[in-house]
C-alpha cells in the first residue's frame, strides 16, 4: 500500500510538472493569435515543446488556422537555423516571396472564377432570352390561328 501511494505521490509530481511547462505559443497558436505567435518565437519560446495539456502536440499541429501556420512558416523562413523545424511539424519555412507568389495565385483565381460566373450568368441570360423570344413566337403564331378561324 505504501509503494502505492508514493507512486501515486510520484506520478502526481510528474502530472503536475508537466502542466507547469511552458504553454504560451501553445495558447496563442490554439488561439489563432499570429501575431503572438510571430512575437513568443522571437522572443525564443521553443516551437518543439510538446505539452500535456494540448495532447503532447507541438504548437504547430494545435495552430487553430493558416495564418497561425503561416506565422510559424514565416519565421522559420527567417530564421532557419534557429530550431528544429522538422522536430516542430513545421513543413517548410515561407519567404516574402513565396507569400507574393501565393498572393498572385489566389488574385489570379478568383479573377478566373469571376469571369467563369460572367460568363454563366451571360449564358444563361441569352437562354432565357431564346425562350422568352419562343414564347412570343408561339403567342403570335397562335393569335393569327385564332383570327384566322374567326
Amino acid at each position: 500500500a505504501a509503494a502505492e501511494a508514493e507512486a501515486a505521490a510520484a506520478a502526481a509530481a510528474l502530472e503536475a510538472a508537466a502542466h507547469a511547462l511552458p504553454r504560451g505559443l501553445h495558447d496563442a497558436a490554439a488561439a489563432g493569435d499570429a501575431a503572438k505567435v510571430g512575437e513568443l518565437l522571437a522572443g525564443g519560446e521553443d516551437p518543439t515543446l510538446r505539452h500535456i495539456a494540448f495532447g503532447f502536440k507541438v504548437p504547430y499541429d494545435v495552430s487553430a488556422d493558416g495564418a497561425t501556420r503561416d506565422a510559424f512558416r514565416r519565421f522559420c523562413g527567417a530564421s532557419p537555423g534557429a530550431w528544429n523545424w522538422e522536430r516542430a511539424h513545421v513543413p517548410s519555412g515561407l519567404t516574402e516571396a513565396e507569400e507574393a507568389a501565393r498572393r498572385e495565385r489566389h488574385r489570379r483565381r478568383a479573377r478566373d472564377q469571376r469571369r467563369a460566373a460572367e460568363r454563366a450568368r451571360r449564358a444563361r441570360r441569352k437562354g432565357e432570352q431564346g425562350a422568352r423570344e419562343a414564347a412570343e413566337i408561339a403567342v403570335r403564331c397562335a393569335a393569327a390561328e385564332a383570327a384566322e378561324a374567326a
